[in-house]
């Protein structure tokens, strides 16, 4: 653990920005009592010795002094360029019309270029107005701070999305696979939105995602589960309330959790900070540790002050300054989201026991991997639900236990997704070992069957996959 102090701007008063390298956080001395191989594990050796940690993706950067709880000069309007903020209105699965307040930089309007978006979410209470006012006391002035940084060089231009997610943000983790109401409305409403109604940079390496309070528990349960779509996470003053919370999530994410390359997902260390006197501090401190016992790089903030807006313009003001950080071009591709998935695919390969027909079907969120595998082995047709899948990059894995002839067989695949096609490793338990390709099933608009004329199903609706063709 490597601990700077640094001061504020003009203070004695300090603040403990705190770097969490490897597992061997203050809050984390203690294994698991059944632990998994955690992040950390990676770093053994033969015979138990410690490998170096690796560097991240990106340089790391050097948080900034936090202003005093009193300044309010970083979020003044002041005269510099300034950006807009502007109300845009788009429509969730439940047909309702939802506002969100939007901030677009200076230069805006004056250029064709794209940009970067942080996601920034208000707390409870509140709605998507709360981080662009301008109340003094209760605002978060978003768009000045943004403003100030951006004309001294401080952070990158960037669009700034500030979403209404009251009624479906939720302070539970998610099962895997299960996103809660404001995930789906991120992933299928929000984030689609934005990227087709401004000039917004696609891809994870140019989407971060922040709360404060109740919003960090949507950086918890929409970001961390979604380092495919996210590669930069902030929590301000939040963490999980209860013991079976905390487990919940350990429990619920122990696949990633114990990812060995789950830090390149980040392109900063997951962010955490709080008040002395806050009434989050004992959650995010407890919640924070379930992350440094596995191995994953963190900065933690201990700032003066309580559960305030004082406190969470300053958080935005540090954070600004290291969001979308450049990479070197030798690690740039690192940062390359999943190979596409979801869908349909085909196999058919010789095995011991004769010719096997597969249809995979296969569904993808947040690296985790579901779906299910319909076979015909010898004319005798079975379904089986997939298990433990993840898509690591252009790496697939998963388990199918299927149960033939009385038999119960757990057999593993390990597949390198290359455009349409996946190239398989198949293990049958300790019985054989086949090797395999996949291909995509490519849906099309095809007439109902009759349709022409003809009485015979395409290939695809052999399999009952209407309208397909391999």
């Amino acid at each position: 653990m490597k601990t700077t102090t640094i001061p504020e701007k003009n203070s004695t008063r300090r603040i403990l920005p705190l770097l969490a390298i490897l597992a061997m956080g203050p809050f984390c001395h203690a294994q698991p009592a059944n632990p998994a191989t955690p992040a950390g594990a990676a770093n053994r050796g033969a015979r138990g010795a410690m490998r170096m940690p690796r560097p991240g993706l990106a340089p790391l950067p050097i948080l900034p002094a936090l202003p005093l709880l009193s300044d309010t000069a970083f979020y003044a309007k002041t005269d510099v360029a300034h950006g807009t903020v502007e109300e845009a209105t788009y429509t969730n699965a439940a047909g309702e019309a939802k506002r969100m307040h939007v901030y677009l930089p200076p230069d805006y309007r004056n250029t064709t270029g794209a940009y970067p978006v942080l996601y920034l979410n208000h707390g409870g209470g509140d709605d998507d107005a709360k981080w662009s006012s301008t109340d003094p006391r209760n605002g978060g002035n978003a768009q000045f701070i943004l403003d100030n940084l951006i004309a001294a060089g401080k952070a990158r231009p960037m669009i700034i999305v500030m979403p209404d997610t009251r009624r479906i943000a939720s302070a539970k983790p998610p099962l895997p696979g299960q996103d809660d109401a404001c995930t789906q409305e991120y992933l299928r409403q929000i984030i689609p939105y934005v990227e087709t109604h401004y000039r917004a940079k696609p891809g994870r390496e140019n989407r971060a995602l922040a709360g404060l309070s109740m919003g960090g528990f949507v950086v918890l349960n929409t970001g961390f589960p979604h380092l495919d779509t996210f590669s930069e996470l902030y929590v301000y003053s939040s963490g999980y309330i209860a013991d079976e919370d905390r487990k919940a999530m350990e429990d619920n994410y122990q696949t990633l959790l114990t990812d060995p390359n789950v830090n390149d997902r980040f392109l900063v260390p997951l962010y955490f900070a709080a008040g002395e006197v806050d009434m989050a501090l004992p959650n995010s401190l407890r919640t924070l540790a379930l992350f440094n016992q596995h191995g994953i790089r963190s900065f933690w903030v201990l700032s003066d002050g309580a559960h305030e807006w004082a406190n969470w313009r300053r958080y935005l003001w540090q954070t600004a300054q290291i969001m979308f950080p450049d990479l070197p071009a030798s690690r740039a591709d690192a940062t390359a989201q999943p190979a596409a998935l979801s869908g349909q695919w085909q196999a058919e390969f010789d095995t011991q026991i004769g010719t096997q027909k597969y249809v995979f079907d296969f569904k993808v969120e947040g690296g985790l991997v579901t779906g299910k595998a319909t076979g015909d082995i010898g004319g005798e047709k079975h379904e089986s639900e997939l298990k433990d899948g993840k898509l690591a990059g252009d790496v697939l894995t998963f388990v199918e236990n299927l149960d033939y002839q009385g038999n119960s067989l757990a057999i593993s695949y390990e597949g390198k997704v290359a455009g349409d096609e996946i190239k398989f490793t198949r293990k049958v338990g300790d019985l054989a070992t086949e090797e395999l390709t996949a291909r995509r099933v490519a849906v099309t608009n095809a007439p109902a069957r009759g349709a022409t004329g003809r009485g015979a199903a395409c290939p695809g609706e052999s399999w009952g996959i209407r309208g397909a063709r391999w």
